[in-house]
């Protein structure tokens, strides 16, 4: 028998006595990564009344960043506060499956070298705090790459006002900015 007071959406949403998102999490029937946002209820008294509890699907999320033009090889990833990937432009698995189980996967398997090393970089910072602060650090980076190039990498905490804990990040080799710039000085 299903009892939402033993759900542990309901018991943050109640906890909080807020708006509250459960962590990123992995359905094996839908083979799609799913939050629950829950909102609890309160009577005129301030009693509890209940929780609403709505299941969402991040399989837009995904598609959205699959479609959006950072430069020529540039890319851009989402991570929940565990490190592990909630959207890719790459196109990247979200989660693989071994013998009948489903893992969630982190930028670090990505089939982007853009992704891999800009999350290698930057990685650490994710979810760290300024200190004597609660505000989640964002930083803009500048990476060496093997090929003698710089990767310029953004690391933004997102959906922090909603109660997420969530990073974007949003990388790009230099040169898709600046190459016609350095061609057009060299023949002047």
């Amino acid at each position: 028998s299903f009892e939402p007071r033993l759900r542990p959406w309901y018991q943050r949403a109640m906890a909080q006595r807020g708006r509250a998102f459960t962590p990123v999490y992995l359905s094996a029937s839908k083979r799609a990564l799913i939050i629950t946002l829950a909102q609890p209820v309160f009577e005129d008294d301030g009693g509890a009344a209940g929780v609403f509890g709505v299941d969402m699907f991040l399989t837009r999320i995904n598609e959205t960043l699959q479609v959006q033009r950072i430069s020529a090889r540039g890319a851009a990833y989402l991570m929940d506060e565990q490190g592990l990937l909630v959207a890719s432009s790459a196109g990247d698995a979200l989660f693989t499956e071994t013998n009948g189980s489903l893992e969630r996967v982190r930028p670090s398997a990505s089939a982007s070298p853009i992704i891999r090393d800009s999350f290698r970089a930057v990685g650490d910072a994710m979810g760290k705090t300024r200190e004597g602060s609660v505000q989640r650090i964002s930083l803009t980076a500048r990476i060496p790459m093997a090929d003698g190039g710089n990767l310029m990498t953004v690391l933004r905490p997102f959906g922090e006002n909603l109660g997420l804990k969530w990073t974007l990040v949003v990388a790009a080799p230099e040169s898709d900015f600046v190459a016609d710039m350095q061609a057009a000085l060299r023949q002047a």
